[in-house]
């Protein structure tokens, strides 16, 4: 499996924009762009080279899963795909944390899986997640989980521990 390096800068330190990354809910992709094309978008602001931003692009894509989609534009993927294109434009710049808000919100089971895989295996590498849901069946896949309850109070759950 492919792994990205992160973009350096000033004296070797990683670039402060690549320190956190996220995915919201919808997964926002350029319409007139290629997949290649919006996983690269995060280099092209960072003002990385093309070779390189070609490069990490299609390793992000490899390790998303969805490298085959490389020349499509969004309205020719499913939304399944699409949201793991937006995971791929998230990882290019190889993040301390990654934070998606409902990842898999409105997608059909087997959509649903092919994400919850991905990040079952970008966890597996070590890459940190915060995830944002109400799903409970998305919650139950965390190691534990942080349960806002009417009223404003909130428990912790987690293997050793029932809310």
């Amino acid at each position: 499996m492919a792994r990205i390096v992160g973009a350096r800068h000033d004296a070797g330190r990683p670039d402060p924009a690549a320190e956190v990354a996220c995915v919201f809910r919808e997964p926002l992709l350029v319409p007139t762009m290629s997949a290649l094309a919006n996983v690269e978008l995060p280099l092209v602001y960072a003002l990385t080279g093309a070779a390189e931003r070609r490069q990490r692009a299609m390793a992000a894509l490899d390790l998303a899963g969805v490298a085959r989609l490389a020349v499509r534009p969004p309205e020719e993927m499913s939304a399944a795909e699409a949201k793991m294109v937006a995971i791929a434009r998230a990882l290019v710049v190889a993040p301390e944390l990654i934070i998606l808000a409902e990842p898999v919100a409105g997608l059909e089971w087997p959509g649903r899986l092919r994400v919850l895989r991905l990040l079952d295996r970008l966890h597996a590498m070590g890459v940190t997640q915060l995830v944002i849901t109400r799903d409970p069946r998305v919650a139950a896949r965390a190691g534990y989980a942080l349960l806002d309850l009417p009223g404003g109070s909130s428990v912790r759950c987690d293997d050793r521990t029932e809310p």
